[in-house]
């Protein structure tokens, strides 16, 4: 019996399905981190945003990679990474958006949407949930948003806004993640 029990350990067991560390990850507002490859003599430096919500607590999080350690060249485009979290009523329904309205109160008013480019581009089975979804923005709408004088954003279908902190924290990132800066 127990060599029964111990060949039943070498039976293939399916692998853990790989784990989205979005909702997991702690994140501060306004907290920035940095991250070097050796073997890919590889940059990443982070940005985490806690915008303020009508429902929900969403991270947002910007992240630019780069060759070696010290920015050379400007980078194609930003990502963005939004995590809706575990704060949201399970039955709230989601919206496939993530947008970002630009100085909404001025003559200037511009509308960053990056909904077509998110990946998950669609949910893969009935009934599934949108918690989180990454998409790359390009310089220019990276550069209007760090000019913004206010933004407003809509995270899956809750409205939020950035406080003038988050930004001047937006403007911060840029000058470590754009060269010359």
């Amino acid at each position: 019996m127990f060599l029964a029990l111990g060949a039943a350990w070498l039976l293939p067991f399916p692998a853990p399905a790989a784990q989205d560390a979005g909702l997991a990850a702690v994140w501060k507002d306004g907290e920035t981190r940095t991250s070097y490859s050796a073997q890919d003599n590889r940059t990443t430096r982070f940005l985490a945003l806690l915008p303020s919500c009508d429902s929900g607590s969403p991270t947002i999080t910007f992240a630019s990679t780069f060759q070696g350690r010290e920015v050379k060249k400007v980078p194609d485009s930003i990502e963005l990474r939004a995590d809706l979290g575990i704060h949201v009523s399970p039955n709230f329904m989601r919206r496939h958006t993530l947008r970002m309205i630009v100085d909404d109160k001025s003559n200037h008013t511009a509308t960053i949407d990056v909904s077509n480019s998110m990946r998950p581009a669609l949910l893969q089975t009935p009934g599934e949930v949108l918690d989180n979804a990454s998409a790359s923005l390009d310089m220019a709408d990276f550069i209007r948003l760090v000019t913004a004088h206010s933004v407003a954003m809509d995270v899956f279908g809750v409205h939020c806004t950035l406080s003038p902190d988050q930004i001047k924290w937006l403007q911060q990132f840029s000058t470590s993640v754009l060269p010359g800066r």
